[in-house]
């Protein structure tokens, strides 16, 4: 195939998410603390990335109390009453179901937690957002992470215990913050659907 109509692309995503809005303005408009540290908890819309990760899940929000967390249980509905117990004895937690909104807590949040999916981490870098992959599963989830964690636009967690000490290591470094958000900006396509939509009329026309 002639090389000039191939075009090496990002997956797409919906538009919104290459519209990155104020952090504070976000918070406000969901409801939660302006000033808190906010990581955004993702499980895959069938809820099944943080399914068994319950107990480790309540063992890092109730000894890390000073940041907040926004959870989303996608249309697992047993995880999401996990969490509303959780949430209802520490008040820094947000659960949420299957939202359609995910542009808005990406932006809430100064992390995201969560699988190795590629339109979330799409979504994510779209929105320059650093992602902490937690538990991918083999295939192409191993192959997204080896990738990015190489770029050094995401962090790689092994075991869930580390996760604590990681989100405490980052917040502390700003050189590695702004490093990897650099990283980000060098591998992120936020207008790949765009980007293919002009490719193909070019073809075609």
């Amino acid at each position: 195939i002639n090389s000039e109509r191939i075009l090496v692309n990002g997956i797409p995503v919906h538009p919104k998410f290459a519209i990155r809005e104020d952090l504070s303005t976000m918070r406000r408009k969901l409801n939660i603390s302006e000033d808190r540290f906010t990581i955004l908890l993702t499980s895959g819309g069938t809820g099944a990335g943080l399914d068994n990760e319950v107990a480790p899940l309540k063992h890092l929000l109730e000894n890390h109390k000073d940041f907040q967390a926004l959870v989303v249980c996608g249309s697992n509905a047993a995880l999401k009453k996990h969490v509303d117990e959780i949430a209802s004895k520490i008040d820094n937690v947000y659960p949420f179901g299957f939202v359609d909104n995910m542009d808005e807590l990406m932006d809430a949040a100064d992390m995201v937690v969560g699988k190795a999916g590629g339109s979330t981490l799409s979504e994510a870098l779209a929105k320059r957002k650093v992602f902490f992959i937690l538990s991918p599963l083999p295939g192409q989830e191993i192959s997204n992470t080896r990738v990015l964690t190489k770029a050094g636009a995401a962090l790689w967690v092994r075991k869930y215990t580390d996760l604590p000490g990681m989100i405490d290591e980052y917040r502390r470094d700003e050189v590695v913050r702004q490093a990897m958000i650099k990283a980000i900006d060098e591998v992120s396509h936020p207008y790949a659907a765009q980007k293919a939509a002009e490719k193909i009329l070019t073809m075609i026309v």
